[in-house]
């Protein structure tokens, strides 16, 4: 899937009022498709295309809307990990509140495996920058006090 791809996905969380749930949930879909990296794709490139289209932006909106929609939150989840897999990526994400919408999206779906894959990932990306590991680590650290556990431990 080529970046050109994109404006299908943009259009469909840019919408006005935000759309319905499985809209944003195929948008968020469509755009983590398109920025994940793979051996034969620049996904570089694609990545840079969606950010400075309002891609990330798009995502947080969609999360934000729909905080309660499973498959929304794991799509835009998945959406942001691989937004951030680029250093101009990460602080564009943060900068637009990625971090505390993938948060929402981890409390929020406790024990959905795909949201806190994708949710933990997309944190992990972040953290590899120095301003935000701090950030990031203390803030999944009050996660686990308050009672969040990582999906795969019983």
């Amino acid at each position: 899937v080529g970046a050109g791809g994109a404006s299908a996905g943009l259009t469909a969380l840019k919408k006005e009022g935000g759309g319905s749930e499985e809209v944003q949930a195929a948008g968020c879909s469509h755009l983590a498709k398109i920025a994940e990296p793979c051996a034969r794709c620049p996904a570089a490139e694609h990545q840079a295309e969606l950010v400075s289209a309002g891609g990330i932006k798009a995502v947080i909106a969609a999360l934000e809307q729909h905080p309660d929609s499973e498959t929304v939150q794991q799509h835009g989840c998945r959406a942001l990990l691989n937004l951030s897999a680029t250093a101009e990526g990460q602080i564009k994400v943060v900068s637009a509140g990625g971090i505390e919408a993938v948060i929402a999206a981890l409390r929020q779906h406790p024990s959905s495996a795909a949201v806190q894959q994708h949710g933990c990932h997309a944190l992990l990306n972040l953290s590899t920058t120095g301003a935000f590991s701090l950030f990031i680590r203390l803030t999944c650290v009050t996660a686990e006090m308050e009672g969040a556990r990582p999906p795969l431990q019983s």
